[in-house]
């Protein structure tokens, strides 16, 4: 399950050049994809989350834009150490 998004969305304002509105759209996108799977660091997270059958109903571009919030995401968690392995 994803947390820290508030401070996903420094980390974005910090690190990137993307707008307000881009990085909005990717907090939505990080959340609209863990309600189709919730997120979990230790798995191959975006793998599992092409098998799933609700994931495979969303159009390829959209389907795109969520894999690209997620691997954002995912460096954001590994940059700041924030792994949030639960075991």
């Amino acid at each position: 399950m994803v947390s820290n998004l508030e401070n996903f969305k420094e980390y974005l304002k910090s690190h990137t050049q993307l707008s307000e509105r881009v990085i909005s759209n990717t907090i939505c996108r990080v959340r609209r994809a863990d309600k189709i799977l919730p997120y979990d660091f230790k798995s191959f997270y975006l793998e599992r989350l092409g098998r799933v059958e609700n994931f495979k109903k969303i159009s390829y571009t959209v389907q795109s834009q969520l894999r690209g919030a997620m691997r954002k995401y995912e460096s954001f968690l590994l940059d700041t150490g924030t792994n949030e392995i639960n075991d």
